[in-house]
């Protein structure tokens, strides 16, 4: 049996929870998350995309397109590795007793990978032009541009935070999910390119610029 066949069958026998869901890590109770889906889409694409638009003089098509291809990476390469490596999440006692199917996708973390890959994203997009003319909006660029990067960073960590302390998450899932964030925001800024900072191309004239010059 699985670890959930063997979990009801110990429930039915009024025993302890079967090894490894006896370990006090895996027996918290169910709390709200400070991160539900609307809240994390929020903090890890319109927030990022928003603050990007403000302080980069990145186009916008092209912040558009890295950031949401590194949140595309970044599920691709989660979810896989969920489901693979079945980890059981710190509540997966309670998640199991209540139905979940939840219960055993604790490692890596989701929402802390979500969150980094979007807001990694706009970091880059901020904080790698600190000599850049001013912002898309026409916003003047602050002489300590590269700082400005940071508040997107911090955003990303404190939502891997708070899936730790609900209980969601062990802090190894949550360091993965942050690290592979992370990669999937440099791959797409590494692999989406050819426009300088600046540029005032749209971004179809550039994909039809880039189409004609293979």
């Amino acid at each position: 049996k699985g670890l959930e066949g063997r979990l009801h069958a110990s429930i039915a026998a009024g025993s302890a929870p079967p090894p490894p869901l006896d370990e006090p890590r895996y027996q918290h109770p169910i709390q709200p998350q400070q991160f539900e889906t609307p809240s994390l889409v929020a903090a890890s694409l319109v927030a990022p995309f928003l603050f990007g638009a403000l302080c980069s003089s990145l186009d916008l098509e092209l912040q558009g397109l890295r950031l949401l291809t590194s949140l595309a990476l970044s599920e691709v390469v989660v979810i896989p590795l969920k489901h693979a490596a079945a980890r059981p999440r710190p509540n997966s006692v309670a998640l199991w007793k209540v139905g979940s199917v939840e219960a055993q996708l604790s490692w890596p973390s989701g929402h802390s990978s979500f969150a980094a890959a979007g807001c990694v994203s706009s970091a880059i997009a901020v904080a790698a032009m600190p000599s850049a003319p001013p912002s898309a909006f026409g916003l003047p660029r602050h002489p300590a541009t590269p700082f400005l990067g940071v508040p997107p960073l911090v955003l990303a960590v404190y939502v891997g935070i708070t899936r730790w302390q609900d209980h969601w998450h062990h802090g190894a899932d949550v360091m993965t999910g942050l690290a592979i964030g992370a990669m999937s925001a440099l791959v797409a800024a590494a692999s989406i390119s050819g426009r300088g900072a600046g540029s005032t191309a749209s971004g179809g004239v550039w994909l039809m610029e880039r189409i004609r010059s293979r």
